[in-house]
């Protein structure tokens, strides 16, 4: 019950569900806003297209791409997402926003060899992940 009231009261403070992102780091929970609209935006700008030629690419209509980038809605349809994740050649969870990961490539290569090895190996792996971790982000 307690949860709920204070899932309701926070989330009587958010715009959109699928805006709220909760990452952990170090043990330590840290709640991030990203949002699909800016998300999208970026890409699109980073690749120098319109939202006119953005929405011929993935075979919908510009003023929908601007609805997207604006908030006032979200791809209701599954495979619009794919085309766009395909698109900007980023993970599904990058587009949004619930990884900082883009490289889509880089990760089917990284689970691939990962599942090719055996249990103690994988521990390795992650050990050593869990290394590269603390070097790169020490706890405060």
């Amino acid at each position: 019950m307690v949860t709920i009231l204070l899932f309701q009261k926070f989330s009587a403070n958010l715009t959109k569900i699928h805006d709220f992102v909760t990452h952990r780091r170090h043990n330590v929970v840290e709640v991030i806003f990203v949002t699909f609209s800016e998300r999208l935006r970026q890409l699109r700008q980073e690749k120098k297209m319109t939202q006119s030629t953005l929405g011929r690419a993935i075979d919908i209509s510009p003023r929908m791409i601007s609805f997207y980038e604006s908030g006032n809605h979200f791809p209701r349809d599954e495979i619009i997402l794919k085309r766009m994740a395909n698109l900007f050649e980023v993970s599904l969870d990058y587009l949004l926003g619930h990884s900082d990961l883009r490289e889509e490539a880089a990760l089917k290569k990284l689970c691939g060899t990962y599942r090719s090895l055996s249990d103690a190996d994988r521990r390795t792996a992650m050990d050593f992940i869990s290394f590269l971790a603390e070097k790169n982000h020490p706890k405060d």
